[in-house]
């Protein structure tokens, strides 16, 4: 019996550590290349900061800074208390309703690389992000 609350004390920890060094590998300053599928032109003016310690986000195309706090559980990721000042720019407006429409129904995320897509609840791409 000490054998096997043994091994599942080793199995948890070891579950646990896996899903932690996962979120933080999502952790820090990407650019955004695509919303919905649409290629995002100048993408040295856009802007994605993730933050795991204080599971806040900041995210702009080069208009708005939309900020929000999101939670990971179990690979699923919820964006929520999403905020910008909803400022008219007339050359992003298309990408900027596309980003503030897409914020509150993110579901989900994958990391491959240097590349962090996030999925809606359709299990669409949504927005996807490069380091």
């Amino acid at each position: 019996m000490k054998y096997i609350v043994f091994l599942f004390i080793i199995i948890y920890s070891e579950q646990c550590y896996s899903q932690k060094s996962t979120n933080k590998s999502i952790d820090g300053v990407w650019k955004i290349t695509f919303i919905e599928n649409k290629k995002v032109i100048n993408i040295n003016d856009t802007k994605c900061i993730i933050n795991i310690n204080d599971n806040s986000l900041a995210i702009s195309i080069g208009c708005n800074n939309h900020m929000a706090d999101f939670k990971i559980v179990k690979n699923k990721i919820q964006i929520n208390n999403i905020y910008a000042p909803k400022k008219y720019c007339p050359d992003l407006s298309f990408l900027e309703k596309r980003l503030w429409d897409n914020l509150p129904i993110i579901s989900d995320y994958k990391l491959e690389g240097k590349i962090l897509s996030l999925f809606n609840l359709k299990g669409e791409n949504a927005i996807t992000l490069v380091r």
